[in-house]
């Protein structure tokens, strides 16, 4: 589903559904207090702009899954107009 969460301003932390295959283009725009998001080993494809301006979430983005077989958007963990990238952590383990 496109834009599922965009423009949620007070969103600041998500759990995400272990059952979740995709993460839709725009979902999390402009939610600008997210700061933390694990995102579940069973998602296969993450659409564009997923995390475009969210200003909060410039630390990690942690991907339970690794990247082998997943479809990325080019543009998916950019966060604003200058291509700039929100790192991401590929094989996290919770603890």
């Amino acid at each position: 589903m496109n834009n599922a969460f965009y423009g949620c301003i007070n969103l600041i932390n998500i759990t995400l559904s272990e059952s979740l295959i995709s993460i839709g283009n725009y979902t999390f725009m402009n939610c600008s207090k997210l700061t933390t998001i694990i995102i579940p080993e069973n998602v296969k494809s993450i659409g564009d702009y997923v995390f475009y301006n969210c200003k909060s979430l410039t630390i990690i983005i942690m991907c339970i899954a690794n990247s082998n077989g997943m479809t990325l958007s080019d543009y998916w963990n950019d966060i604003n107009d200058n291509y700039d990238k929100i790192p991401v952590t590929w094989g996290y383990k919770e603890e």
